[in-house]
């Protein structure tokens, strides 16, 4: 399975379990939305160029993504590629989040256990 991973985590930093169920992973670094972009802006200006990537992917025999930032863009992604019927098949991480302190400082580390389908 190959997977398409649309988010700030590049997979040459993930874990060894977190990548081994996949025979490829190709990043698509997440774009920065601003704040006061307005809904149409991120529709007609961000949500294009990151779909045109993610279909080329798909293209290529891409059948799993990973879609993780900014929620406003994330959902209009995912809404316009099943509205044009994409087979591509959402999963996130699911990770335990440990925080250890020390000296009032909050440190925290994510432990992968599994993925997540979203379909």
């Amino acid at each position: 399975m190959k997977l398409i991973n649309v988010s700030n985590h590049s997979s040459k930093n993930w874990t060894k379990k977190q990548i081994e169920k996949w025979e490829n992973v190709e990043d698509i670094s997440f774009p920065n939305v601003p704040a006061n972009a307005t809904t149409e802006e991120i529709l007609s200006s961000i949500m294009p160029d990151v779909v045109g990537k993610i279909g080329s992917y798909e293209y290529d025999g891409y059948t799993h993504i990973m879609l993780q930032g900014e929620f406003t863009l994330c959902y209009m992604i995912k809404d316009f590629l099943r509205k044009e019927g994409s087979k591509l098949i959402f999963v996130v991480p699911a990770s335990e989040r440990n925080v250890i302190e020390k000296d009032g400082i909050k440190t925290s580390r994510f432990e992968f256990f599994q993925w997540r389908v979203l379909n």
